[in-house]
């Protein structure tokens, strides 16, 4: 007994089995669930299940023996197949020996879809731990996300071979990036995973998917191949691309055409337990290496780098950095800022240990829609602050950097020249509602000479501070030897949709040169004038935009003189001096505008509703004339559609001259018989014009001389 030779006799026992379960080994999975023969044959133990389940997984065609009962080395044998949802063969292996066995190869791996799973295992049951693995699982268009961050793997068609000690894809296939990729596989001797990639990227495929949200930036399609080894929990890779056939627009200097060649190289490196050292190289652009180290609760942090722009000195590898921070050195020929700031607006959802260090030299940057030319950064990490100099044809001075909370910046510049606007404003991407935006600083600038457009401006003072996605500006100074300009307000939204809301005031102590300091040299001569009020437009503070400019303000000028202006110079100063009436209309005091016009006050309210400056009553009062205008004028469009009144101040000369002829009795007499009938010789000699047209060519129309008014009133 028990018969093992069966010529000798038989012992048999079988039975039906319903809703069985096997244990067959610790921390292994029990089949539940079987339906199915049970049979003892001699020394033989086996049992054939139509039907039994691992976790949430139905088996089929399974099979479990003993070959032999009698012996101490008793081994199961199990066999069998299996159909169902990629996720829970996973399952199976995340809570078997397997996986181990396989040296956690699926562990973190996501998956939907189906496929087929067909498994052996020897298990000796006194030995557990030597336990041998066959098996193979056959995918069925699944998609697989293999590390979090990694775009996944979609339509992924092919079979998966493993032993207890070894891993094999003989050949898959996917679709990844929009693109066929091919897919080889097999473990090492060294228990490493090795994976061969070998695909194409198709990047207007990713974008009408609406997926990986870098790519939108990309047009075209380009061929990569890439290495990946998983080594104890760790995945390292490398990617290699020539990018050829790639459009990408990113800002520059990364900008590209789909026929030029980039090199792209791209490796990650485990080098400890929690430590990787991540290298990209975009050709001769640009090259880094970092190191990240993994935390608990940010995922990875940058602990030490070094970023070359350009080939470098000596034009070999990037050395390793050794100290805390990144150090930020080589060359750049242009460098997009104002499109860098709108691409990283939602942030980068790394943590970093900040830059150390800068040593870098731009030909050419594109800051707040201006391009500055050969500008040199050296800057290097002083305790909490980084500290800049700054230095190129037109900027000079020193920028410190304070990251700590939302981040302080404070310039001290000799002198700042805004080039003139000579690019065309960045494209704002617009951001999804849920999008998170970078904090903004406090920013303290002081530029002692301070150009906009070739024009010194005088000493500039900023002081702002965040609210928000906003900048409230506190605190906008401009002082000349003849004016000063104060603004405060808010600047909104300055990385999607910039809006600036400024209360503006301006004293001027010299009219005249304080326009020569604008180019109009021959606009006006002397006078004083403050202007006061809330303006509004669709942009930046340093760019007044004419077709959304709104708000209200108030003139008050005085003690000055129009310079007569050439046509089309001056403008707007064209029509305060009314030069364009002797132009067009032959008048009797012809004199009074030809050579400029005095003035001893200048008095009006300007309303502007989207670029369309109006006013009802604006007083020019001189010695030669009274003039009141009301109308429109189209500050984009630089058009008009005004109403003047122009009185020459001839009464009081009429009085003189009465006085000198008649003495001063009679003079005396003319003066109150003037101020009582309200200037009948003035009212009789005044007249109204219509001004239309453009600034430049204006079309004067004279519409007819006022009736006097008879009415008296007391002297004034």
């Amino acid at each position: 007994f028990p018969f093992a030779d069966e010529s000798k006799g038989i012992f048999e026992v079988a039975a039906k089995v319903s809703d069985g379960t096997v244990h067959y080994g610790d921390n292994w999975p029990r089949i539940t669930g079987i339906e199915g023969d049970f049979l003892f044959r001699g020394k033989r133990l086996e049992f054939n299940a139509r039907k039994a389940n691992i976790g949430n997984t139905q088996l089929g065609k399974v099979r479990a023996q003993i070959p032999d009962l009698v012996h101490s080395s008793q081994t199961l044998q199990i066999s069998g197949e299996a159909e169902g949802e990629t996720a829970d063969f996973l399952e199976f292996i995340a809570k078997s020996p397997v996986n181990e066995m396989i040296d956690r190869f699926t562990a973190g791996m996501r998956a939907q879809g189906s496929g087929k799973l067909g498994l052996k295992l020897t298990l000796p049951l006194q030995d557990i731990d030597k336990s041998k693995v066959g098996g193979s699982y056959q995918f069925i268009n699944n998609q697989l996300v293999r590390e979090q961050g990694f775009p996944p793997l979609e339509q992924v068609n092919g079979r998966l071979e493993f032993t207890e000690s070894t891993v094999r894809v003989p050949n898959a296939t996917a679709v990844f990036l929009g693109g066929p990729v091919s897919i080889t596989a097999g473990s090492q001797r060294d228990a490493a995973i090795n994976i061969q990639f070998q695909g194409r990227i198709n990047a207007d495929a990713v974008r009408r998917a609406g997926g990986v949200e870098w790519m939108r930036h990309m047009r075209g399609t380009t061929d990569w191949g890439g290495t990946l080894t998983m080594r104890q929990k760790q995945v390292n890779f490398v990617l290699d691309s020539s990018l050829q056939g790639l459009a990408v627009n990113l800002p520059a200097p990364f900008k590209k055409t789909a026929n030029e060649v980039l090199p792209l190289r791209i490796e990650r490196r485990f080098i400890g337990p929690k430590l990787e050292r991540v290298a990209v190289a975009a050709g001769s652009i640009a090259s880094t290496v970092l190191y990240l180290r993994g935390t608990e609760t940010q995922g990875s942090a940058v602990e030490r780098g070094v970023v070359r722009f350009g080939e470098g000195k000596g034009k070999g590898a990037v050395p390793e950095p050794q100290r805390p921070g990144v150090v930020v050195n080589g060359e750049i020929h242009s460098l997009d800022l104002d499109e860098w700031l709108a691409l990283l607006g939602g942030g980068s959802g790394m943590a970093g240990a900040g830059v150390s260090s800068v040593d870098l030299r731009v030909g050419e940057v594109e800051f707040f829609d201006r391009r500055f030319a050969s500008v040199t950064v050296k800057a290097v990490q002083q305790g909490e602050t980084l500290q800049a100099n700054v230095q190129g044809r037109d900027i000079d001075g020193v920028i410190n950097w304070r990251a700590q909370g939302k981040g302080r910046l404070t310039a001290r510049l000799l002198r700042l020249a805004l080039p003139d606007k000579d690019v065309p404003a960045p494209v704002v991407q617009q951001q999804p509602a849920t999008a998170i935006y970078p904090e903004l600083p406090t920013l303290d600038v002081v530029v002692e000479e301070f150009s906009l457009a070739d024009r010194l401006l005088g000493k500039l003072e900023l002081q702002a501070t965040p609210d928000q996605r906003d900048w409230r500006i506190e605190r906008l100074k401009l002082t000349t030897a003849e004016s000063v300009l104060n603004i405060d307000g808010i600047w909104q939204a300055w990385l999607t949709q910039p809006r600036t809301q400024a209360n503006v005031r301006l004293e001027v102590s010299d009219i005249g040169k304080f326009l020569a300091r604008f180019g109009y040299a021959e606009g006006v001569r002397r006078g004083t004038a403050k202007v006061e009020g809330n303006l509004s437009w669709a942009g930046s503070p340093q760019r007044i935009d004419y077709p959304t400019l709104s708000g209200n303000f108030v003139v008050d000028a005085a003690k000055g003189q129009f310079v007569k202006l050439e046509p089309g110079i001056g403008k707007l100063l064209g029509i305060l001096s009314l030069q364009s009436l002797p132009r067009r209309i032959s008048l009797d005091f012809r004199d009074i505008f030809s050579d400029g016009l005095a003035f001893a006050e200048i008095v009006g309210a300007v309303k502007v509703a989207n670029g369309v400056a109006s006013t009802d009553n604006l007083r020019i009062i001189g010695p030669a004339a009274r003039i009141s205008m009301s109308g429109q004028a189209d500050l984009a469009r630089e058009t008009q559609a005004l109403r003047v009144k122009v009185t020459p101040q001839l009464s009081d000369s009429v009085a003189v001259a009465g006085a000198l002829l008649g003495g001063p009795v009679a003079g005396v007499a003319a003066f109150i018989a003037q101020k009582l009938l309200k200037d009948p010789l003035n009212q009789f000699a005044s007249y109204d014009y219509r001004i239309t047209g453009t600034w430049l060519d204006p079309v004067v129309e004279k519409i007819g001389r006022p009736q006097p008014e008879t009415e008296t009133e007391s002297i004034q």
